[in-house]
């Protein structure tokens, strides 16, 4: 009998003082300004976990001053760099990504 692939799980940690965070994963060749292939938020601690699939796969994290799910990144937005590729090719095992957002700083504006 053959045996059915486990998901793996995606554990880690968000590093910005703030309640909560999107974290969004991409497969390889989506656009990752796109819908995502699966998302999950962060708890009260910065905390997250998502079990997927046997993939490669790139995470980003996000969290808009609008509380919007969605949308480009404006001023004020949190996002994290595209963290990846991670690739997911063992049944059941944990994999730990701690993740970095940086806040969308305002363009200085050059004076003439």
């Amino acid at each position: 009998m053959k045996k059915k692939a486990q998901k793996s799980t995606i554990t880690g940690t968000i590093y910005q003082a703030m309640l909560s965070f999107y974290i969004y994963v991409y497969k390889d060749n989506m656009d990752l300004k796109g819908p995502a292939f699966a998302e999950t938020i962060s708890d009260k601690d910065s905390n997250s976990s998502l079990q997927l699939p046997l993939s490669k796969c790139f995470l980003v994290a996000r969290m808009r001053s609008s509380g919007e799910i969605a949308g480009p990144i404006e001023v004020g937005d949190f996002k994290s760099e595209v963290i990846g590729p991670i690739t997911i090719n063992e049944d059941g095992k944990i994999i730990k990504q701690d993740i970095k957002v940086l806040k969308k700083p305002v363009k200085a504006k050059i004076l003439p």
